[in-house]
């Protein structure tokens, strides 16, 4: 079975021989969709470019734009379609030159069900055995393709300033073809809207055709290059060529940038950002390009994205600070958060990117620090959390990716976490009301028992004098107050709604002593039951 339906298209200027066409075909049992029925060529020819069908079934003789000139429309423009020809016998010359086209199929008028049916059937037959080719064919590329990228990302991976790389080794380790010569690094960095829902297949998209054109750009030019794929939606590149590749290369990465940009503009809510490093002559330097290239492209930060950026931008006397202030805040950060101070909270994390920029830090830092405020959000976080730490983090730090402006990342790092304990706070307290609440309904459905708060605060699994001002914090009165108040209550509805005598009242409200039963009835309604009665008969 194939994974998709074909779609079959019917043309014929006759509507009662298209619907009988339409009739006619097995749809459910040759796994087919009925794409339409319409009574001109021109409108096929449109219909065709609007849905793609597999299969078109059209009629040799139609106004506007005839059988024949929509089958060599359509074939000229090299769109992969089926096409069975009806004809009459006095037009069966027009469906020989039909032939000619690659038509393979044609049905005289009147149409037979049976040989109709098995037509279709072949045609879908040869589309699933194509089908089942080309996914094999696919499997195979795709395994060969992530392979390499798998490699490629674990060579990056391997990239530091620790220990000399062996070019020999690394060659053989990760399948690379580099040698002696010239190398830079390409870091293309992808950001989205966060204001925007994530489209994750749309993002995966964009970063795939961003690595191809990457791959496609220095085709012929460079010796050989490494591609990565990381989770904050970057592609970074690795290039090897020769000194006299310079100026070209040089020349690519312009239109590399200018192509990429091209396809952003088919999609809304992105920004790309390149960032280039220097030219490096030594393999055993690698690391500092790496480097060079990701600290130009989070220089997006301060400049603004959308555009190249090189090592020219990163300014010299930049410091590393974001461990050193987030240490600095951290205790009073932590304080305002456990006492759920939102302000406050937003207050220290805006101080925290001001003294990054007081202190000059590197582009880098700021997403650093971000990271940063997040872990010590989590770690010091005192209200139950309803997903994983991690799981958070990492969703936070992927959106301060996406911001490319130190104002909209101290915006996003504020808005996320007092969202998060405003959440976190609310939920706390729901936890903490429920089990008033419940102890509140239960009251209600057994006001007639005896009940008692010790027995309350056990069904809860309370300790008994912090259930009791649990309680009171809750309903804003005493646990013995609330059973008093739900039993006069019910005490009022039966004095107006029956004729029972009062020590019934009393003993059906939970009173086994009328007496003090009529004494609290006055305390709290202000005149006796019998007097209460009298208002109302």
């Amino acid at each position: 079975m194939r994974k998709y339906m074909l779609k079959v298209l019917i043309a014929d200027d006759e509507y009662k021989v298209g619907f009988l066409v339409k009739k006619l075909i097995e749809w459910d049992k040759l796994n087919l969709e009925f794409a339409g029925l319409v009574q001109d060529g021109m409108t096929a020819y449109e219909k065709i470019c609007e849905c793609a069908p597999d299969i078109v079934i059209t009629d040799i003789r139609m106004p506007v734009l005839s059988g024949l000139e929509l089958i060599k429309k359509v074939i000229d423009e090299g769109r992969s379609v089926h096409f069975i020809v009806i004809s009459g016998y006095k037009y069966f010359e027009y469906a020989q030159q039909a032939i000619k086209y690659g038509v393979e199929d044609y049905l005289l008028k009147p149409i037979d069900e049976v040989e109709l049916n098995q037509i279709l059937k072949k045609i879908a037959d040869t589309e699933t055995n194509r089908e089942k080719e080309s996914r094999s064919v696919d499997t195979m590329v795709k395994k060969l393709h992530d392979s390499r990228y798998i490699l490629h990302r674990e060579f990056l991976n391997s990239i530091s300033g620790d220990g000399e790389m062996n070019l020999e080794e690394v060659n053989k380790n990760y399948g690379l073809n580099f040698g002696d010569g010239l190398f830079r690094v390409i870091c293309c960095k992808l950001d989205g809207d966060n204001r925007v829902e994530k489209n994750e297949q749309q993002i995966n998209l964009i970063l795939k055709k961003t690595g191809a054109l990457v791959e496609q750009a220095f085709q012929g030019c460079v010796r050989d290059i490494a591609i990565t794929y990381q989770k904050n939606s970057a592609v970074t590149a690795v290039l090897n060529y020769t000194a006299e590749c310079r100026d070209e290369v040089e020349q690519r990465i312009d239109r590399l940038f200018q192509s990429q940009m091209d396809y952003l503009s088919g999609f809304e809510h992105y920004e790309l950002t390149m960032g280039l490093s220097t030219e490096c002559g030594e393999f055993g330097r690698l690391h500092v390009a790496v480097e060079t290239a990701r600290e130009a492209v989070a220089c997006r930060i301060l400049g603004g994205a959308g555009r190249q950026i090189d090592e020219r931008f990163i300014e010299r006397d930049s410091t590393v600070c974001a461990e050193e202030i987030c240490g600095e805040l951290e205790e009073k950060l932590a304080g305002a958060m456990e006492t759920a101070r939102y302000d406050d909270v937003k207050y220290m994390i805006g101080l925290a990117f001001h003294e990054a920029r007081k202190r000059r830090a590197f582009a880098s830092e700021y997403y650093q620090l971000a990271g940063l405020l997040f872990k010590c959000y989590l770690d010091h976080n005192p209200f139950l959390r309803t997903v994983e730490n991690s799981e958070m983090r990492e969703r936070w730090n992927e959106g301060a990716g996406n911001c490319n402006s130190v104002s909209a990342l101290t915006e996003y790092v504020a808005e996320q976490i007092t969202a998060d304990l405003m959440e976190c706070v609310e939920a706390n307290r729901e936890k903490e009301r429920r089990p008033v609440l419940n102890a509140a309904e239960y009251i209600k459905k057994n006001y007639s028992q005896k009940i008692s708060l010790e027995e309350i605060a056990e069904r809860g699994g309370f300790n008994m004098n912090y259930f009791s001002e649990l309680f009171k914090k809750e309903m804003g009165k005493t646990f013995t107050a609330y059973v008093t108040e739900v039993r006069m209550e019910e005490a009022k509805k039966l004095l107006r709604d029956t004729d029972l005598p009062v020590y019934e009242v009393a003993e059906d409200v939970g009173y086994k002593d009328s007496k003090f039963f009529s004494q609290q009835f006055v305390k709290n309604v202000g005149i006796k039951p019998m007097e209460y009665r009298k208002l109302y008969y």
